[in-house]
C-alpha cells in the first residue's frame, strides 16, 4: 500500500505511471504527487549481470548488443555539417523524404540522392 501527503492511499496498481528510457515514474491519481520512481538497468548492468549468471539478463543481452550497434551506427553516419550533402542545381527544388526498403530514410531531389540515413 501506498499513501501520498494528499490523504490517497491504494496499491501500486492505481498509480499513475510514466516510462522514460530508464525509468519508470509512478505518482499519485489523485494529486500527481510523484510517489516512485524506479529505474531500470542499463546496458553495463545488463553486461555484467549476464557476465555473472543472472538469466533475465542474459534473454536481454542480445537486445542491449542490438541497440548499443545501431546507436554507434547512428553518431558514425549521422549529419553534422551541410558540406556532407552535395550540390544541389536549380532555383525552385523539391525534396522527396521516404523510407526505404531496407528501412533507412532517403531524401532525393527529383532523383538525386540528398541523403541516407539509418533509422535505427
Amino acid at each position: 500500500m501506498h499513501t501520498c501527503s494528499c490523504g490517497w492511499s491504494g496499491s501500486h496498481e492505481e498509480l499513475e505511471s510514466e516510462a522514460f528510457s530508464e525509468l519508470l515514474q509512478l505518482s499519485c491519481p489523485k494529486c500527481e504527487h510523484h510517489l516512485l520512481l524506479v529505474s531500470f538497468p542499463v546496458g553495463d548492468d545488463i553486461k555484467l549481470a549476464a557476465e555473472e549468471g543472472n538469466d533475465e539478463a542474459k534473454a536481454m543481452l542480445a537486445r542491449v548488443l542490438a541497440s548499443e550497434e545501431s546507436s554507434a551506427r547512428w553518431e558514425r553516419e549521422v549529419l553534422r555539417t551541410a558540406s556532407q550533402l552535395p550540390e544541389l542545381d536549380g532555383d525552385e527544388l523539391v525534396f522527396l523524404w521516404e523510407l526505404a526498403p531496407d528501412d533507412d530514410y532517403v531524401i532525393k531531389a527529383g532523383e538525386q540522392l540528398v541523403w541516407r540515413e539509418h533509422r535505427g
